[in-house]
């Protein structure tokens, strides 16, 4: 069972105890012992970087496995009172560019440029990203095409 409080309010000990319960982690692959001086808080903000070259856990599926299991409790921690937003240089490149080319279409008097292609990885993540800087259906439109 998940502990009752929320994750962001979680000690090291607490992490230490989710990381034990991370169901697909190989039995050899035990990595309760890397988050023993991890809060909550920057569990919350680990990403695959920080799963890989901070906690040195490099085998590519355990790492996979954590930061999905990570991504679920930012979800899971919706009664939070600080919102996680995660970075991605892809997706924020990406409605940088469609800013610039409606600019650059409006001062040429074209139509607006079509929604940007996000390749399959990055779709979830960037939905997110703009729903959140961009609330309301014109960024929908704008930038998700709908």
């Amino acid at each position: 069972a998940q502990n009752p409080t929320s994750p962001s309010d979680w000690s090291c000990e607490q992490v230490v105890e989710w990381a034990q319960q991370i169901p697909n982690i190989r039995t050899a692959d035990d990595v309760s012992s890397e988050f023993a001086d991890v809060t909550g808080a920057e569990l919350l903000l680990f990403g695959r970087d920080t799963v890989k070259d901070d906690l040195g856990i490099t085998r590519p599926g355990t790492v996979a496995v954590l930061v999905d299991a990570i991504q679920k409790l930012r979800e899971d921690d919706a009664e939070s009172s600080t919102t996680f937003i995660e970075h991605s240089e892809y997706c924020f490149g990406k409605i940088i560019d469609q800013l610039r080319l409606k600019a650059m279409n409006k001062v040429c008097s074209l139509p607006d440029p079509a929604p940007p292609h996000i390749r399959d990885s990055e779709r979830t993540r960037y939905k997110r990203i703009v729903e959140f800087y961009f609330p309301g259906e014109s960024a929908a439109v704008e930038f998700l095409g709908g």
